[in-house]
């Protein structure tokens, strides 16, 4: 966990490995959860999300027969532990984009949270559910969702859940294309992380209130928004916050039609993280974005050598399209041409 805490993502899946042999030699099923979901967070930092959602799998059946070993008085610490990995299982779903599955986990995961009184773990679930929905079209359960979320995070004088929730209610305004309100609800939210000095919640803030913005056509406020993150991230050390500024402003020059000031900002990006061990996958999507916009300018060629280039000489398969890093999933960290999203607590 010290080697995850501190971005050493690959040495840290080797070392949950080794923590799951050993619990399985124990025959210590909660030592084995403990390190398969581990695995999964190391996995998922690293951008593989469908190999990260199989171990939460994996983990939840796990703690499934810890509970029903230990029944009908199962400990309340696994209980909880379960309800946990439950709601990660649904934003895994989300970030592979299995979202009617996702809606099933988290319909039932919420309801057992709420039946419980416990009101994160509600909150939680209830923001991840709202962005599911809003991905397929049902925009009046989601916001009954955005709304229960924030009555959660009020009653529990919850910053960080209220800044998620104000991140949900946006983008289900932008869903339904009300940008004046969409736009109102992300600057909520930026102001809370404002408060809260919270580095990553600002830079996803930040871009969701650029994104409207720029739907607006107010791109010279974009510019000077996403100018302003990058000196902030720079003066705070964070490489990966000062990546994804640098992305978000790619997008504003694409939308302004300044494609090679867009290429250089995304240089700017891939020498912000090319040092950081174990992003291999978002310097992939880094090349991925650069070349996107090389097709834009009808340089075809060079696409393609940097599709090559990103792949080790071999042609790269076409990239998924990138979804959108809502309160609807986890702190999503898949790079996105489209880098909007409203930051789940």
């Amino acid at each position: 966990r010290a080697m995850l805490h501190m971005k050493m993502c690959p040495e840290a899946l080797e070392a949950f490995a080794a923590a799951r042999e050993v619990s399985q030699r124990s025959r210590d099923k909660r030592d084995e959860a403990r390190a398969v979901g581990g695995a999964a967070s190391a996995q998922h930092y690293m951008g593989q999300y469908e190999e990260s959602l199989t171990m939460q799998l994996e983990q939840r059946r796990l703690l499934r027969e810890v509970l029903e070993a230990s029944a009908p008085t199962p400990r309340a610490s696994d209980r909880e532990k379960y309800a946990k990995v439950c709601g990660k299982v649904g934003a895994g779903l989300c970030a592979v984009g299995r979202f009617e599955e996702a809606v099933e986990v988290l319909e039932s995961h919420a309801l057992d949270c709420e039946q419980e009184g416990a009101l994160r773990g509600a909150m939680l679930a209830r923001g991840t559910l709202c962005m599911a929905l809003v991905e397929l079209d049902r925009t009046d359960e989601a916001l009954t969702c955005a709304n229960a979320q924030m009555d959660f995070a009020q009653r529990l004088n919850d910053l960080d859940g209220m800044a998620a929730a104000s991140g949900s209610l946006g983008a289900l305004q932008l869903k339904r294309r009300n940008l004046g309100d969409a736009l109102d609800a992300f600057k909520r939210q930026l102001s809370i992380y404002q408060q809260l000095g919270d580095s990553e919640g600002l830079s996803v803030a930040s871009t969701n209130v650029s994104n409207v913005l720029r739907a607006l056509g107010r791109f010279q406020e974009c510019l000077e928004m996403h100018s302003m993150d990058i000196k902030m991230a720079r003066q705070a050390g964070d490489a990966r916050m000062q990546c994804m500024a640098h992305r978000a402003k790619a997008n504003v020059l694409v939308s302004m039609g300044q494609h090679e000031s867009a290429i250089q900002q995304l240089e700017y990006a891939q020498k912000c993280i090319e040092h950081i061990n174990g992003l291999a996958s978002e310097l992939q999507a880094g090349h991925d974005l650069i070349a996107d916009v090389l097709e834009a300018m009808g340089r075809t060629e060079d696409a393609m050598a940097e599709r090559q280039r990103a792949a080790g000489g071999r042609v790269a398969s076409s990239r998924p399209k990138a979804r959108r890093r809502g309160s609807a999933y986890v702190p999503r960290r898949r790079a996105s041409s489209n880098a909007d999203g409203c930051k789940q607590s």
